[in-house]
């Protein structure tokens, strides 16, 4: 049988991009955020671009950047939306988004249109 803690993140979560951003949906709303292989690709995040509140994009769209010693990854928007949040933490300090990738590390918050 499946461990619950990986039955629950397989659930409603969803990789994309060959496995370096995730996006978990809860009715409207949308949460992207990147994975260990992100972290593992572009090092421990120097600096994040953020969407600004309030602005909608397109599917495919580079919603955030991520910029570390190793790289920049660029986070597309799954699906055309509109930005309701942005994680202010990880904005403050971009490390944040290495130390629990999968949980703390979501970047934005997108309410689909």
């Amino acid at each position: 049988s499946t461990p619950m803690s990986a039955k629950m993140a397989a659930d409603d979560t969803v990789e994309s991009q060959e496995g370096r951003v995730w996006h978990r949906r809860k009715g409207r709303i949308y949460t992207l955020g990147v994975t260990d292989a992100a972290i593992g690709d572009i090092g421990r995040p120097d600096t994040i671009d953020f969407p600004d509140d309030d602005e909608t994009y397109d599917e495919g769209e580079t919603i955030v950047l991520l910029d570390g010693p190793a790289g920049q990854l660029e986070v597309a928007c799954p699906l055309r939306g509109t930005v309701v949040e942005v994680n202010h933490e990880a904005k403050e300090d971009p490390e944040v988004v290495a130390e629990d990738p999968l949980e703390g590390c979501w970047l934005v918050r997108l309410e689909i249109r």
